[in-house]
This record gives structure tokens, C-alpha cells and sequence, in this order.
């Protein structure tokens, strides 16, 4: 968040050395942390083989995002936008979250996602995050290295359209996307994005349950996410009191 990464990674080199079998990478730091799931930077793709069928039939996922070209992609906001950097533009089109259901606007689209059980079920018990989207950016855009907050799930990005000189680094290796071919990625590893080419890239998102992960538990995982995330809204202040986020109350103790 300070943007000190050779600290930030400095930091987790010292947590893998000292909590082995809890963390297992420096470059692996995620607000929140499952241990004893597989954690590599990148995924094979065919370790899924539903996204062979994405990429089977990606001209028709294309299609309808051609459709979408005339519609409103509203460019990011919040945290997502302090990671935008550069002279471009970085907008999405939600199609799975967010109170968003595209089954009238990519109905080919939707109806292969919501086949895949461990993304309809991320769609289903986290409502309030962005399951699937279009993404786009346009040239000179740089995504400042950052981690995202759990392990809980994978990304897959499918290319739609990939000009030259666009690529992503997750970990300490970068690649590139092409087109109507996956991308497999843990976002809770360091990860950035530049695009230097001189057209738009456009990729289908897709966040899904890391396989790992219990289909039992994913409930019982997510509340315990939420239940820290509430415990780090209040930190340690100058009076070596419990402060909350926005400063209005303070406690001795450790609140709740």
C-alpha cells in the first residue's frame, strides 16, 4: 500500500523463514491466507479442462463482447484505480457479481460459465465480488505490482483481443496473452500488468474456486475472511490504543 516493495517482500522472506508450512512464498501476500493448498504463480491450463471449451468457442465469446462495444464500460473505481498507472484507461464490463447477471447480454457467454461449478458456486457465496468480466485497457496503462487479498480462488483470462506488446508478470515471470487461449494465475502472488502496445487489449476474467478448497468449508472460509477483515479495520495507534479505520472510536482493549 506504501508502495516499498523490496520491503513488503523483505517482510514475507522473514515470515517464510520463520512460519514454516504457513507461508510459503515472499512474493505470495495476500490479506488473507488458506494454508496447505497448492500455491504456484501460475496454473497450467490444462489442469482445467473446462476452459478448453472457453477456448473452443472464444470467436462467440468474442462476438458478444463485440456487441458490448456501443455500451457504457465504466472505468475502475477504488482500490483497483490507485493501481492504475500510466497514460491509459482500464474499464470493465461485469458479467457475473456485483448484482450483475449478463444472461440477456452474452447469453452464450453466461451459459458456459454457469456450467463450471466452482464458478457458478464463487458467483452464488460471493455475491459482492466480481466473479466474471470483461477487461480492457488501452495503451500506456501500466497495473502497479500489488497481491490480491485471498488464496481462496484462481483467475483464469481468456485473450479476445491481443495486440503486440501487452503482458502480465505474476511472480517473478512474465507472459503475455494470446488470443483465444487462457491464461491460469494465483492473483494472491505479486502480480502486475503493462500494456505498450497501440491498441486496445480486451480479456475475458474469470475467478473460481481454488480446487484445493473443500467445497465443504467454502462457506465456513468465507466468513472466517470476512471476520479478519473486520479485525484489520482497526489498528494500533500512538496510544497504544485500538483505533477503528475512520478514527471515530478507540478502545484499550482489542474491540470485539
Amino acid at each position: 500500500m506504501l508502495g516499498d516493495l523490496a520491503k513488503a517482500e523483505a517482510v514475507a522472506e522473514q515470515a517464510v523463514r520463520r512460519c514454516p508450512g504457513f507461508w510459503v512464498h515472499p512474493l505470495q501476500r495476500p490479506s488473507h491466507f488458506l494454508p496447505n493448498i497448492a500455491s504456484h504463480a501460475w496454473h497450467e491450463v490444462k489442469n482445467f479442462p473446462w476452459m478448453a471449451k472457453l477456448q473452443d468457442h472464444w470467436l462467440e465469446i468474442k462476438d458478444e463482447l463485440l456487441k458490448l462495444q456501443g455500451e457504457a464500460w465504466p472505468e475502475v473505481r477504488g482500490h483497483d484505480r490507485s493501481l492504475s498507472k500510466g497514460t491509459g484507461v482500464w474499464r470493465e464490463f461485469p458479467l457475473l457479481g456485483l448484482d450483475v447477471d449478463s444472461k440477456s447480454s452474452c447469453p452464450h457467454t453466461w451459459h458456459l460459465l454457469t456450467q463450471v461449478e466452482p464458478v457458478w458456486s464463487h458467483w452464488q457465496l460471493c455475491p459482492n465480488e466480481e466473479t466474471a468480466l470483461f477487461s480492457r485497457l488501452t495503451p500506456g496503462m501500466h497495473l502497479k505490482p500489488h497481491c490480491g487479498p485471498t488464496n481462496l480462488h484462481l483467475t483464469c483470462h481468456l485473450g479476445l483481443q491481443v495486440p503486440p506488446g501487452c503482458s502480465i508478470r505474476v511472480g517473478k515471470e512474465w507472459r503475455t496473452w494470446h488470443e483465444g487461449q487462457c491464461l491460469v494465475f494465483d492473483d494472491s502472488y505479486e502480480h502486475e500488468v503493462r500494456h505498450d502496445g497501440d491498441s486496445t487489449r480486451i480479456v475475458l476474467l474469470v475467478r473460481f474456486w481454488h480446487p484445493d478448497v473443500d467445497p465443504k468449508q467454502r462457506q465456513a472460509l468465507l466468513a472466517a475472511k470476512l471476520k479478519q477483515r473486520k479485525l484489520k479495520e482497526w489498528t494500533l495507534c500512538s496510544s497504544n490504543s485500538y483505533c477503528s479505520s475512520t478514527g471515530t472510536e478507540c478502545f484499550r482493549g482489542r474491540p470485539g
